[in-house]
């Protein structure tokens, strides 16, 4: 299929790539490099050994997945990338099959699917590794609402079919990732748009009115309470093994919304949708990494992006209304798709323990995609093709193979930053040059892998000297100042960062050492 070999093409140049970021998670646990037992995995938490306790995260779907892939190929990270890509293929032949199922209209289905094909804003899901868990939720999720919406399409296959298979899909995409937790909301949407299709055919209201009641009201009830109740048993499980959601409350910090009013909730969470669609829009500048102080908290009107994230709000919600009234069923159901995936992850409703990541759009861009397909469509017919002059007709097809174009090379592109620790650090503090995170850790690799090269040393002070005026109080960061400059033989300029490294942390071993190698050489230098 068309659309499966675009997603799998833009994406091999990512199959070379290592384990980076945190793939980290991949390479040292244990589950999955068969040190333990493989059923370990449904009776513990996402992180398992790597944070020491637990992360109160619990998707051992998304784990099972990375221990098989083991068990196929071993810790060979190109087998990874391969799984990760075939999976994305399937996800944009789901895509396909959802949208014509849904809204019977083949070339918005094609639009859409090759849209999400070619986005760059899904390559830290697709070639990142442990972006699978993004996937796999999409999937799963996916696969339900395409029987929901092919239910009555499927001659002889009844609920009694349609729906355990819908409910162990849901229960596999909550087990990838909570985020799946909007199925429910998800159901409604698909079930009020199959309404709306035959009954905005009918010419009067009130035939209208009856066309949208004609489906079965009971099974569409049925559906939703075995939506519910599979997310009810997937809280259970999952508080059987990792406890209650939010057991241990973040404290509250200048990065993070937890703990914060509701006011500095809402300002930021208009900056953080301003962010979203920026990268929806236009994916030029695409990061792995938004933490602080890339972007921060925003206490007032101090910040443009609140304004336009304001504004977008306005846009939608107003797109939402017109779609509704001007009857374009593709444009309403994106963005309704949309708004409620993106519910989740925005900040907005709950805090997360993210402000801003690219990968936690892949659920959500399942509906940017079919709206602006829905709106491309809609209008390209309605104005454009309706005029019958034949030069216009090639107008939208022109506007959408530049679109897929432009998308197919900035995804190829990027997914060379992912190809190496190194490459990606890189790429990420000329993407997020405020941030603090991606500064130290391009610093930390450079050490830890270039020792040897002067120039990669010179980088690693630099990156180092920029992390430290974004923050100072960050132990790490001078314990390594303190040991670069050792190496430099800038004895004073050492002596200051492990002074300040004491202070940060008074009873750490590790700092008081380097001081007092530092002092010992300096009291050398002064009896010499």
């Amino acid at each position: 299929m068309l659309v499966a070999l675009v997603a799998v093409v833009i994406y091999f140049n990512g199959i070379p790539g290592d384990f980076v970021f945190d793939d980290k998670l991949i390479v040292r646990d244990p589950r999955i490099n068969a040190k333990e037992s493989f059923w370990r995995i449904f009776v513990t938490d996402y992180w398992y050994t790597y944070f020491g306790t637990s992360a109160d995260l619990y998707r051992p779907v998304t784990i099972a997945s990375y221990a098989l892939n083991f068990k196929i190929a071993g810790l060979y990270s190109p087998a990874f990338h391969a799984v990760n890509i075939l999976l994305h293929a399937v996800v944009c032949v789901l895509v396909l099959v959802l949208v014509d199922s849904l809204l019977r209209d083949r070339l918005l289905a094609v639009v859409s699917a090759l849209l999400f094909a070619t986005h760059p804003i899904h390559t830290e899901a697709v070639t990142g590794i442990v972006g699978r868990a993004e996937i796999l939720t999409a999937l799963f999720l996916l696969v339900a609402l395409c029987l929901h919406a092919r239910r009555y399409t499927v001659g002889g296959v009844g609920a009694a079919v349609w729906l355990p298979v819908a409910g162990a899909a849901y229960f596999c995409a909550l087990l990838s990732k909570e985020t799946a937790i909007v199925g429910p909301g998800l159901l409604l949407l698909v079930d009020g748009v199959d309404r709306a299709r035959d009954a905005w055919q009918e010419p009067t209201p009130e035939r209208r009115r009856t066309a949208f009641m004609a489906r079965s009201v009971p099974q569409t009830v049925a559906a939703l309470v075995m939506y519910v109740g599979v997310a009810a048993l997937f809280v259970f499980i999952r508080f059987l093994v990792v406890g209650l959601f939010l057991q241990r409350p973040p404290a509250k910090t200048y990065y993070l919304l937890f703990g914060h009013p509701l006011t500095t909730r809402l300002l930021t969470g208009f900056k953080i949708l301003a962010i979203y669609l920026r990268l929806l829009f236009f994916p030029l500048t695409l990061s792995a990494d938004y933490s602080y102080r890339q972007v921060v908290l925003s206490q007032s009107l101090d910040s443009a992006a609140c304004v336009v994230g304001m504004v977008a709000a306005a846009c939608l919600v107003a797109a939402f209304v017109w779609a509704l009234r001007a009857r374009v069923l593709g444009l309403l159901f994106g963005l309704g798709f949309f708004a409620i995936a993106y519910s989740l992850i925005g900040n907005l409703i709950v805090p997360i323990g993210v402000l801003v990541a690219e990968r936690l759009l892949y659920l959500p861009s399942v509906g940017f995609c079919v709206a602006v397909a829905g709106a491309g469509v809609a209008l390209s017919r309605r104005y454009v093709l309706a005029t019958g002059a034949r030069w216009l007709r090639h107008v939208p097809v022109g506007a959408l193979a530049l679109v897929l174009a432009l998308y197919s090379a900035r995804t190829f592109v990027r997914n060379f930053d992912w190809r190496n620790h190194v490459t990606l650090y890189r790429a990420t503090t000329e993407a997020s040059p405020e941030c603090h995170a991606a500064r130290f850790n391009y610093s930390a690799i450079l050490m830890q892998e270039q020792r040897n090269d002067p120039v990669a040393q010179e980088e690693a002070l630099r990156q180092l000297q920029k992390a430290y005026e974004i923050r100072q109080d960050h132990f790490p960061s001078l314990v390594n100042m303190t040991m670069l400059y050792m190496d430099r033989g800038e004895w004073e300029k050492a002596r200051e960062y492990a002074l300040q490294g004491v202070k940060v942390a008074p009873n750490n071993k590790k700092i008081k050492g380097l001081l007092k190698t530092v002092e010992d050489q300096l009291r050398q230098r002064q009896k010499g």
